[in-house]
């Protein structure tokens, strides 16, 4: 009787054991890992140099210039639409908007520095509907700047990676108001589902 009762035991033991040994996956959740690499330009043009035109917010109070000339834009809110394209050109075809806001959070003059949330939205070719999202702090004077990608929707499900962004290109153009034009460059890398 005693083998008999060890034998079901060991037997509900095993079965315990094999149903509850599952992959760990949800139902529904993309299996496999993709590296993807994008390259592309954004288009964005400053009015008025002396304060960005996408400002919407100005702080109470104004920090003073250390050795810089220019006063510190500390505080400063901006939101950001700028059309994505394949080239450097204004007129290349566009593959989307980056989308978001920078908070001016450097107070030293010499180093301005925001914090970026800017939203990568594709809107045609192989990653339409996609986007693809960026957070983090940008030396702005810095030749190379470094934004991590943090999420992602549709085709970029589960991405992490990182941005790679330099200026292009900077164009001032005067006359009745003054603006600038700037084309900054972006290689991508992402891992997502």
């Amino acid at each position: 009787m005693a083998t008999f009762s060890n034998s079901i035991l060991l037997l509900l033991l095993l079965l315990l054991i094999l149903f509850s040994s599952g992959t760990g996956k949800l139902t529904g959740e993309p299996t496999g890992t993709k590296k993807t690499r994008l390259h592309f330009f954004s288009h964005d043009t400053i009015h008025h140099l002396s304060s960005p035109a996408t400002t919407i917010i100005q702080p109470l109070i104004t920090m003073q210039p250390t050795t810089n000339t220019e006063k510190s834009l500390f505080g400063n809110i901006a939101v950001v639409d700028d059309p994505l394209t394949d080239g450097p050109d204004p007129t290349s075809k566009m593959i989307g908007r980056a989308q978001g806001m920078s908070i001016f959070s450097s107070s030293n003059a010499d180093d301005p520095a925001m914090l970026v949330n800017v939203n990568l939205v594709f809107t045609e070719g192989k990653h339409n509907g996609s986007t693809l999202v960026m957070l983090g702090r940008v030396a702005f004077r810095s030749k190379m700047r470094e934004l991590p990608v943090i999420a992602g929707t549709g085709k970029f499900q589960f991405a992490l990676g990182y941005a790679m962004l330099t200026t292009h290109s900077r164009n001032l153009t005067t006359g009745g108001s003054s603006s600038v034009a700037v084309v900054v460059e972006y290689h991508v890398r992402v891992s997502h589902h």
